[in-house]
Parts: C-alpha cells; sequence; structure tokens
C-alpha cells in the first residue's frame, strides 16, 4: 500500500558542510544522522524529510508496508538499490528513469 512521500533525498560530497547549512541557514531540525554519510531534517510542518547523504543519490522515497510485499508483488520493479536497513526501517529502490538512471525512487517499509 502506498502510503506518499516520506523523504526526499540529496547527495552531497561534503556532510559536515551540508549539516550546519540545513540547519542553520534553511532552519530545519535534524531528524536523525547515520554517521558521518547522513543526515535528515524535518521539513517545517513535519510532514517529510529532507535527507543529505555521501552514499545515495538524490531522489524521492514513499513508504510503503512492507519492501518484501512491494517487490513481491511488482516483479517487473527494476531494483537499482538493493535492500538495506536505515533508521525506523529499510529501503530499496529502482531508478526514476531506466534509459538514463537519472536518480532514484527509493521504497521505505
Amino acid at each position: 500500500m502506498h502510503q506518499g512521500t516520506t523523504r526526499t533525498q540529496f547527495a552531497t560530497t561534503d556532510l559536515a558542510e551540508a549539516v550546519p547549512f540545513h540547519r542553520d541557514r534553511l532552519g530545519f531540525d535534524e531528524a536523525w544522522r547515520k554517521g558521518d554519510e547522513t543526515a535528515a531534517f524535518w521539513l517545517p510542518d513535519r510532514s517529510a524529510q529532507l535527507m543529505v547523504s555521501t552514499r545515495q543519490s538524490a531522489g524521492p522515497m514513499y513508504l510503503v508496508d512492507s519492501i518484501d510485499a512491494q517487490v513481491r508483488d511488482h516483479p517487473d520493479m527494476v531494483t537499482a538499490v538493493e535492500k538495506f536497513d536505515i533508521p525506523g526501517g529499510s529501503v530499496a529502490g529502482s531508478p526514476l528513469r531506466e534509459e538514463t538512471r537519472l536518480g532514484t525512487c527509493r521504497v521505505l517499509g
């Protein structure tokens, strides 16, 4: 079951520089951090998070009840990002545009 966009992810080469920019200049509250590779910030209305990562490409993330069920029920879904754990769940992904592999659409479950 698709439950909506939960995060939009942006790539960065320098998380140490990106965190103070998003927190101090843009005023976003930090939601969580994973070491020196990923940080997430709440949007002002707390409806979704903006994620900044040195490890992953940019793209939207959608919440589903179960990644395993999503992959099982959609065998034609191309998986560009294999399932891995993150705070609060796990992530898997497929390219937004197969022909260019421009960005990645991820599902959380």
